[in-house]
């Protein structure tokens, strides 16, 4: 999906926007007209079923990526940045994942930092890591 930096110590560091997108339409196109070359009688339905399928994935792939990249992986990078609401210091709780499912029925998972404000409360959930 998305290729990551390191940061020092060899940690992953925030995602490269975009770094594996051109690879996934590539592959993407190519797979249709594959696709089409071993179905060669198959109607018009068939092909926007297949090419629909495929753009659904795509679309996925690209989703994540945009949901993930955030200036708010601060915490990610190692920096505390403030609390967004009151300004107080973060407590980092950990990486946590969660899957949606988008519109064109294709589930995307998103693993986040989570952080909780000592002050007032106030939860952050930047990318993650």
């Amino acid at each position: 999906m998305v290729k990551r930096g390191r940061r020092q110590g060899g940690a992953p560091g925030p995602p490269e926007l975009g770094a594996g997108w051109a690879g996934s339409l590539q592959e993407a196109l190519l797979g249709m007209r594959d696709w089409r070359a071993r179905y060669p009688q198959a109607s018009l339905v068939e092909i926007e079923a297949e090419l629909d399928r495929r753009l659904h994935h795509l679309r996925a792939q690209l989703l994540t990526d945009l949901a993930l990249a955030s200036a708010a992986a601060a915490l990610a990078s190692g920096e505390r940045p403030p609390c967004p609401e009151c300004g107080g210091p973060l407590h980092d709780e950990g990486v946590r994942e969660r899957t949606v499912v988008t519109m064109g029925n294709e589930p995307v998972t998103l693993r986040r930092d989570y952080a909780t404000c000592s002050r007032c409360g106030g939860r952050l959930f930047p990318p993650g890591r």
